[in-house]
């Protein structure tokens, strides 16, 4: 058996899923109102190379939790069901990944610092066999502002590295520096349309730059 491990963000999808739904859920007047002004000023700072990209996910993931904080899990869920779509930002190659190689032998894997909850939403179309994603804690039906598994460049370097024991061949695709640590431990690393910043960081990562015109060949390849 063989893996093909996968970023979400910018990956797959040409959106942060998270930012997307806390985005929608402030405008639903789900979450209090403040998630977007201090979304776009951490955004500045991070394009100003004023932090680096794990400090702006890291941030961002603290924003996060605190503007889930005390919502009910039940209106989340609402809005999931009933609003959200991000399957209208979903590269078209993501969409034929699993056309390219035998399920048999072959298992997808998302590895994501966003909401697991939310990739579940595009389970349907992308068709992947498991995934490692964060979660935020719930108790008595309310979201606590705490983290029940948090997924950073860190956690994913940890996930991929325990897999290699159990696949003779992995393939990892990222885009960000956050995904350096599990890229490191694929016996083939693709990184997808990487900015001018991310390149600069890569030190003595091995990978193959891939776009969205010539990944799915050049994943055919490996296979």
């Amino acid at each position: 058996m063989n893996a093909i491990i996968t970023d979400y963000d910018y990956t797959l999808s040409d959106k942060f899923m998270t930012v997307e739904l806390l985005h929608l859920l402030e405008d639903l007047k789900v979450t209090n109102p403040g998630y977007k002004q201090e979304y776009s000023n951490l955004i500045d700072l991070y394009k100003k190379d004023e932090i680096e990209y794990n400090e702006f996910v890291s941030k961002d993931m603290a924003f996060i939790k605190n503007y889930l904080k005390g919502v009910e899990y039940t209106e989340l869920l609402k809005v999931l069901r009933e609003d959200f779509k991000p399957e209208k930002n979903l590269f078209d190659w993501s969409k034929e990944i699993k056309k390219i190689f035998n399920k048999d032998d072959w298992m997808f894997i998302i590895v994501s610092s966003t909401m697991g909850i939310c990739l579940e939403n595009v389970q349907d179309i992308l068709d992947f066999d498991t995934y490692l994603a964060s979660s935020y804690e719930v108790k008595n039906k309310v979201f606590t502002g705490e983290f029940s598994c948090k997924v950073a460049s860190e956690e994913k370097g940890q996930y991929v590295a325990g897999l290699k024991g159990s696949f003779n061949k992995t393939i990892v695709i990222g885009d960000a520096p956050g995904d350096f640590e599990m890229m490191k431990f694929a016996d083939k690393a693709f990184l997808f349309e990487p900015k001018e910043s991310t390149l600069k960081q890569v030190g003595d990562l091995k990978f193959e730059v891939v776009d969205r015109e010539n990944v799915l060949e050049e994943l055919e390849k490996e296979i």
